[in-house]
């Protein structure tokens, strides 16, 4: 039996060959429908939930939820960063009013070390101890109770350095108060006879860093130092 063969013509005049075909048909198909003999309903159905409508926006409410929620996010990040550059601040200080207690620390030990002829010193609210560096000047380190303005002008426990007969000088900051402090001496030959003990000064210090309004730090420290020239 032969065949039947159908043609028609292309869109540029052409002729076809093919079983019931349409050229001017086949331009006129959309995508969705051409769509429907490949992909399964279901399918169709996501495409076309899928598609954004070209009049399509933001209601006033969603506007009013985003702007809320952003205002929130950006207040709570805000506030964390202002309390870590608070914290990192209020650190930095206790750190460098610390740095000043070792300091004062350090500049008396070193000194008692190469000193010589330790004694016990008082005069009004001051109260320490008195020796002789290794120039043989005389020196007095001692806890004032009260600094006058000599010795930075701030009230408050400190500790002063005096050298031979001139003013007080202040060691430690104005932020450190120093409630108690005591020099203890030991092995020096107070007496004619002699204790054949090597001299030895034990320090102690009480107080408070005051490194903000709301940041006070207590803090004790001790040290000991002993006379490195021989004297037994």
């Amino acid at each position: 039996m032969p065949t039947v063969t159908s043609r028609s013509k292309k869109a540029g005049g052409g002729a076809v060959d093919g079983p019931d075909f349409c050229g001017k048909c086949y331009q006129r198909r959309s995508p969705l429908r051409m769509m429907k003999n490949i992909f399964p309903k279901k399918t169709l159905r996501l495409y076309k939930r899928s598609q954004i409508r070209p009049d399509a926006g933001f209601l006033l409410i969603e506007l009013i939820v985003a702007l809320f929620i952003f205002s929130l996010v950006a207040t709570v990040s805000i506030s964390s960063i202002i309390v870590i550059f608070d914290a990192n601040k209020k650190a930095q200080s206790l750190q460098s009013v610390m740095n000043n207690l070792n300091l004062a620390m350090d500049t008396m030990t070193k000194a008692l070390a190469v000193g010589t002829t330790y004694a016990p010193y008082s005069s009004g609210t001051a109260t320490g101890l008195t020796f002789r560096d290794k120039d043989n000047v005389l020196i007095d380190f001692a806890f004032n109770t009260a600094c006058p303005a000599a010795a930075g002008g701030s009230t408050g426990g400190c500790l002063t350095r005096r050298v031979a007969s001139g003013p007080l000088l202040r060691l430690t900051a104005s932020e450190i108060d120093i409630t108690s402090a005591s020099f203890t001496i030991h092995g020096e030959e107070l007496f004619a006879s002699g204790d054949a003990k090597q001299p030895r000064v034990e320090i102690f210090l009480d107080g408070v860093v005051k490194a903000g309004p709301r940041n006070q730090t207590k803090f004790a420290l001790q040290t000991a130092v002993s006379q490195r020239i021989p004297d037994l």
